[in-house]
């Protein structure tokens, strides 16, 4: 499972949570690219980019009981191109400074721009992804339980891109839920 964050800082570190939950809930493999700074359409991804030992302790995730595999080694394992999309935000895929951050991001960690099509605006006006689940019937996935996120994201697909997560689990419900 590989998110790709949204450009704005405390939202990555917001995603970067649910990126958790959402690997420990489908037992999938963690990979996570550096963080980015701020983009500015220009920059080259080296100057965007910042490792993520800065924002994320690794021995905490590591004691977290969530697998990882260094990003650096994504290219190698999954072909170049993900299997499998995970759409939890419809409206944040398709403006262009997104296609920017997209092009950036598959670029610093190697990917195929062939194989990793952009999303883009469907016949019903919706921005979407080939091949993503699940199919959003609202603007936004809001999971209220972990076994939500099982039913609505359980596939055998090897490599699977986790497009912007934010605010997209309802911590507090599952929270409750578990007293």
């Amino acid at each position: 499972l590989v998110p790709l964050f949204d450009i704005d800082q405390e939202n990555q570190i917001l995603g970067m949570r649910e990126a958790i939950f959402f690997a420990r809930q489908l037992n999938r493999t963690l990979s996570i690219p550096p963080f980015f700074k701020k983009i500015v359409l220009a920059q080259s991804v080296e100057r965007l980019s910042m490792p993520q030992d800065i924002i994320l302790d690794p021995e905490q995730l590591k004691e977290s009981g969530v697998k990882t595999l260094d990003w650096k080694l994504l290219a190698d394992t999954c072909g170049g191109k993900f299997d499998q999309f995970f759409v939890v935000n419809q409206n944040f895929n398709c403006r262009v400074t997104r296609r920017d951050l997209w092009d950036k991001f598959l670029r610093l960690i190697n990917f195929n721009f062939d194989k990793n099509l952009y999303p883009k605006v469907n016949e019903d006006g919706k921005c979407g992804i080939e091949n993503s689940l699940p199919v959003l019937k609202s603007k936004n996935y809001i999971a209220k339980s972990g076994k939500n996120i099982i039913e609505d994201f359980q596939t055998d697909a090897k490599c699977v891109l986790l497009a912007y997560p934010f605010e997209n689990i309802d911590f507090l419900s599952i929270i409750e839920s578990e007293r």
